[in-house]
């Protein structure tokens, strides 16, 4: 990501961070009030890295851009910041807001219309938010006295801005001042300026609520903490309001990874459905080897860890993912292995072996199976049932068969395996494997 500067029409600076190539899908950041473009940081990169044009700005008196010279933090003033780096990067513009972020997205799609803006994702905002709850959420924001550190911010905001809540990120956001404690990086009069001169969410409201009925694109909204100003009831009366709105829950369990992951997953979802990449950029292609390795990455698999027993009794077991159901009745699934796999010819003579599907966090137990001269069960919780087969405790699903038919298949030897018991939890997340990399994804339950 590169510093981008953007000059206002008072001739103040908006900075922004710009990654990726330009001639593909343009997706626009916003951060909601208190926070900075840096709170985008994860899902900028990684829309990038999915082939998006991601321009993440501060707003106006945030971050690193210019403080108002006239103190003028209006909602129209801001929107008109906006529009004016959309008509500068002067192609159509996908727009992900949060929380005064997506409220903006809504005027300034509203006022753009959806050739300029097609496709919106609102997170934890909505146009017709209850004054208590947002006044929950000024809460944080609007004391002068600031936090003797970090630490106590934190701890502070882990019921109301949960999403801000790391000592890390508050790092990026707030500053220290002379006197040592740690104040928000906004300029005060955004919060404490004249009432006409600021964003008033109350005031504005019907505003907000106007500019959402006027907007033609699809609008996605997500929901991700507790305290979301998108209440638990907002579907039925949004969609009243605006036909084209749609929803997602994501409210977050301890692992905000996972959700992170997800909310890329939605963003990425809608500019597929409505932004896609030009048809005609030059795609790959090929048999040869490499070719096909690469287009068989591009397939998503879980990842399993292969288990039986040697002649002696000693486990073995490899990682794998080349692993699929065949039949439910009778019960069949299959695995490969590489003819040039060390522990082929145990897995040939043995009568049973398992299957063990491995969850999110056991990453580095798939690595460990992967490692040559190292007992690969030291550490590992395993144990047999009716059988010779190791079953690695704590997986996904376990799932232990007898040798049913075992084929030849090129490079590599296909076992079909009749399943006799199995051993799973659906309330785990799955590790995943694709394009050669581990990936992650949090599943509701």
């Amino acid at each position: 990501m590169q510093v981008r500067r953007f000059t206002r029409a008072d001739g103040s600076v908006i900075v922004a961070d710009i990654g990726g190539d330009s001639q593909d899908p343009a997706v626009l950041l916003i951060h909601g009030t208190g926070e900075s473009r840096h709170v985008w940081a994860g899902l900028a990169r990684a829309l990038v890295a999915a082939g998006r044009y991601v321009i993440s700005t501060d707003l106006r008196g945030h971050g690193e851009s210019d403080d108002s010279s006239d103190g003028d933090y209006s909602s129209a003033t801001m929107v008109e910041d906006l529009r004016r780096i959309v008509e500068e990067i002067d192609c159509p513009v996908a727009v992900v807001g949060h929380r005064l972020g997506g409220l903006l997205a809504l005027s300034l799609a509203a006022e753009l219309g959806p050739d300029r803006v097609p496709a919106l994702v609102v997170i934890d905002a909505s146009p017709d938010a209850d004054s208590s709850a947002l006044d929950q959420q000024r809460q944080p924001l609007a004391s002068g006295e600031g936090y003797a550190d970090l630490a106590e911010a934190a701890q502070r905001l882990g019921h109301l801005r949960p999403s801000l809540a790391r000592e890390a990120l508050l790092r990026r956001v707030m500053r220290q001042r002379e006197d040592g404690r740690w104040h928000w990086r906004i300029d005060p009069a955004f919060l404490h300026g004249p009432a006409e001169c600021r964003v008033d969410l109350v005031r504005d409201r019907a505003d907000f609520i106007e500019s959402f009925a006027a907007v033609k694109c699809p609008v996605l909204f997500v929901r991700t903490e507790e305290q979301s100003l998108l209440g638990v009831n907002a579907e039925t009366r949004l969609q009243q309001i605006n036909p084209h709105a749609q929803f997602h829950d994501l409210i977050a369990d301890s692992n905000g990874q996972a959700v992170a992951e997800e909310v890329l997953a939605e963003v990425v979802g809608i500019l597929e459905s409505h932004m896609r990449r030009d048809p005609d950029r030059p795609i790959c292609g090929g048999i040869d080897p490499q070719s096909l390795r690469q287009a068989l990455s591009c397939f998503a698999t879980g990842v399993t860890v292969l288990t039986t027993t040697g002649e002696d009794g000693t486990p073995v077991g490899l990682t794998a993912n080349s692993f699929c159901s065949v039949s439910l009745d009778p019960p069949l699934i299959l695995f490969c292995i590489d003819r040039k796999a060390s522990s082929l010819e145990l897995f040939e003579a043995a009568d049973s072996f398992a299957v063990n599907v491995l969850h999110i966090g056991q990453q580095e137990l798939s690595n460990q199976f992967v490692r040559k001269g190292i007992d690969r069960f030291s550490g590992t919780g395993w144990e047999f049932w009716g059988s010779k087969a190791p079953i690695v405790q704590d997986s996904l699903a376990s799932l232990e068969c007898e040798k049913f038919q075992v084929l030849d298949g090129g490079d590599h030897r296909i076992f079909i395996g009749r399943v006799r018991e199995v051993l799973f939890d659906p309330t785990r997340d799955p590790l995943l494997f694709f394009q050669g990399k581990y990936r992650r994804v949090h599943v509701p339950h």
